[in-house]
């Protein structure tokens, strides 16, 4: 009976618009829910009569059913906290639920509220988002800076670093065609005969730095961190008329204050190739005409130097020189550095959001990539089967998670989905909708009602 039909299809109608009621209601309660994708209501007609009369096909009834909108972003805000994450565009975090647990499959969100967070039970540090959720993530090769291994769930270890001695040392600087030295030479004309074999003495000191000019100094740290200031001076001495190349040779300070005075204060610093007709007896460095460096000098092995009393062994210096027209006369340094440090203490986590390392910090000035967050996404996004907290977990629709390499940002948060405006108008709609239903059964009961009477 045609009005039985519309009471059962009003009653439908109801339900339908209270499931629609209950994802609007939904959408507003997380709309400030950092990472939440709204829930869009699809409404789809049910159709009772299989009549071959398409004239007396009549409306049928309504369904309802929730449509996600994971792949929709959020607006991506700005956030004090460092660890905080945002992710712009297709992809998820790869999260656990409980990070003591490893039998647990991960679960994937879109919330990068990521906190330190201590562990009692493990006395581990692990990055877990508001809703108790721990990022996994790769750790990194120290020596290649790639990541290995499978995914875990990232802890923090913030344990004091060690002490490196130094073993490089890279030098990079231009050398003038004349130094301004203080005894006003264009060169070093007479050296004496200890500086000749690459020695200066106390006695020669005074000499020795009116001759030469600073070429720079840099600290060295040993095995247990302890610092060590290697200085540098460069002498210019005397040009070959025939061919104009230059040769100069370069010296490091031994000791800062010697006693005697055959005590030596600078050593020299020898090149590994040597160039004849030189006036130092041997290791200078030489120029062409054209301030091209004439020797080999990508990597010079020091041998073991000593500077005040303390001797390092096994260093490297990677020299990069030029000689051109300099108008102080002095040496331009571009770089001098070392790759020791001394011990130092756990400060923070960074995280970089071009690639999407996590960095410790430390108070020696250090930072070590330790971490790689991986971003994953799905073929079928939608299709994933939400859970508490704003994490979802994947289906047979949504297939299996496909490493990419998602747009990361650190110190933000992607901001919910949900636009109250557009909710409340849906809300406005959802309320006439029902209203409407309602109004149907009040009029299908009371046609009910007058057929009731006829047989009175």
């Amino acid at each position: 009976m045609g009005i039985l039909s519309a009471l059962n299809s009003a009653v439908g109608g109801l339900g339908a618009q209270s499931f629609a009621l209950e994802n609007i209601s939904g959408n507003i309660a997380n709309s400030a829910t950092t990472g939440f994708k709204r829930r869009e209501t699809f409404f789809a007609e049910l159709v009772r009569s299989n009549n071959s009369n398409v004239a007396r096909v009549t409306s049928g009834g309504v369904t309802a059913s929730s449509r996600s909108t994971i792949s929709l972003d959020g607006d991506v805000r700005p956030s004090k906290v460092g660890t905080h994450l945002a992710i712009s565009g297709p992809g998820f975090f790869s999260v656990s639920a409980d990070p003591t647990d490893s039998s647990l499959a991960p679960r994937y969100t879109r919330a990068g509220d990521f906190e330190q967070f201590y562990n009692s039970r493990n006395a581990l540090t692990y990055l877990r988002n508001g809703s108790g959720y721990s990022l996994m993530g790769q750790n990194v090769d120290p020596s290649t800076g790639q990541p290995v291994g499978e995914k875990a769930p990232i802890t923090i270890d913030k344990t004091s670093q060690s002490a490196k001695a130094a073993q490089n040392i890279t030098y990079k600087l231009n050398l003038p065609t004349k130094a301004s030295t203080t005894s006003k030479g264009d060169a070093w004309a007479s050296p004496p005969a200890g500086v000749l074999a690459g020695k200066v003495t106390k006695a020669d000191s005074n000499d020795f730095m009116d001759n030469s000019i600073p070429g720079g100094s840099v600290t060295l740290y040993d095995a247990q961190g302890t610092p060590s200031v290697l200085q540098t001076r460069w002498v210019k001495l005397k040009d070959d008329p025939t061919s104009g190349r230059g040769e100069w040779a370069m010296f490091y300070r031994s000791v800062d204050k010697p006693i005697a005075a055959t005590d030596t204060a600078w050593e020299q610093i020898k090149s590994p190739t040597s160039q004849t007709g030189g006036v130092m007896a041997g290791g200078s460095f030489f120029f062409d005409k054209n301030g091209k460096q004439l020797d080999n000098t990508s990597s010079v092995a020091l041998g073991p130097i000593t500077i005040e009393g303390k001797s390092f062994s096994g260093l490297t210096m990677n020299l990069a020189a030029t000689c051109f027209a300099d108008k102080n006369g002095q040496a331009n340094v571009n770089q001098l550095t070392q790759d020791g440090y001394s011990t130092g203490e756990f400060q923070g986590v960074e995280i970089d959001g071009n690639s999407g390392v996590v960095n410790y910090t430390y108070s020696n000035g250090q930072t070590v990539k330790k971490w790689q967050i991986p971003i994953v996404a799905f073929n079928g996004a939608n299709y994933l089967k939400a859970e508490n907290g704003g994490a979802y977990s994947e289906t047979v629709q949504s297939g299996g998670p496909i490493d990419i390499h998602g747009s990361l940002a650190s110190s933000a948060l992607e901001a919910s989905n949900v636009d109250i405006s557009d909710e409340f108008t849906k809300l406005i709609v959802t309320q006439q909708a029902f209203a409407a239903n309602s109004k149907v059964i009040s009029t299908s009961n009371e046609m009910m009602q007058s057929i009731l009477q006829i047989i009175r």
